[in-house]
């Protein structure tokens, strides 16, 4: 497993781990949790899969922010996506983040 953090363009650090090598995966972790919940998912790197799994803001190694609506995160995760020169990727969450990172697909794929 490896951490990393980057510097988003607002100041704040935005912490992530990846796991695995291939067709990239973005794993958003459940409430009370943080991007080391992906290792639970380990097994999935035996099928081709790189899982890169970013802190919520607030969480793990991330900076909060408050969010004004269940978009804000989305500019955070294209910032981490274009930094890792990742043009497009597959979406796994768990808890209640799978219903709130699905409007990252307009914003990621429009155009």
């Amino acid at each position: 497993m490896s951490s990393h953090v980057i510097t988003l363009p607002d100041g704040r650090h935005l912490g992530y781990t990846i796991i695995g090598k291939g067709t990239p995966v973005m794993y958003f972790h459940g409430t009370s949790s943080s991007r080391i919940e992906v290792l639970l998912l380990r097994h999935l790197t035996a099928q081709n899969l790189q899982l890169i799994a970013p802190d919520r803001p607030g969480y793990g190694l991330s900076t909060y922010k408050p969010q004004k609506n269940i978009s804000d995160f989305n500019s955070d995760i294209n910032f981490l996506a274009d930094y890792l020169d990742i043009s497009k990727f597959n979406v796994l969450g768990w808890s209640v983040e799978e219903f709130l990172h699905l409007p990252i697909w307009p914003v990621f794929f429009s155009g």
